[in-house]
């Protein structure tokens, strides 16, 4: 890939702030610099769907969508879903005496604590 040389300095440095889009292009040279440095992306949503006025407003309240697991009841479902964090694959003896020494560490060090 092309190395591109830019001569940054004082003088140029809010024409360059401008065509990032840290601020809006004042001239065509910042726009066309824009539109290199940001193609044309693509929106999943429909213009319909936003309402630019309830942004501006304050009044736009974001959706938070929530995960909720009613299948797992006791520790036996909790086994499967530890197993689907690792991939389905059961942690090495090796990472578990890493475990098991960070823990003893970890202790050691509170015990340390509360002595003083």
């Amino acid at each position: 890939m092309k190395k591109i040389d830019i001569d940054l300095n004082e003088e140029n440095f809010t024409e360059w702030l401008n065509s990032v889009g840290y601020f809006l292009p004042t001239s065509e040279i910042e726009f066309e610099r824009f539109e290199l440095l940001h193609p044309t992306v693509l929106r999943s949503l429909s213009d319909d769907l936003v309402d630019p006025f309830a942004i501006i407003n304050g009044t736009w309240k974001p959706k938070i969508n929530t995960l909720r697991f009613s299948q797992v009841e006791g520790p036996d479902n909790y086994e499967e879903i530890r197993l689907a964090a690792r991939n389905h694959s059961e942690i090495s003896p090796e990472i578990i005496a890493k475990m098991k020494k960070n823990q003893s560490k970890n202790a050691s060090e509170n015990n340390n604590k509360d002595s003083i």
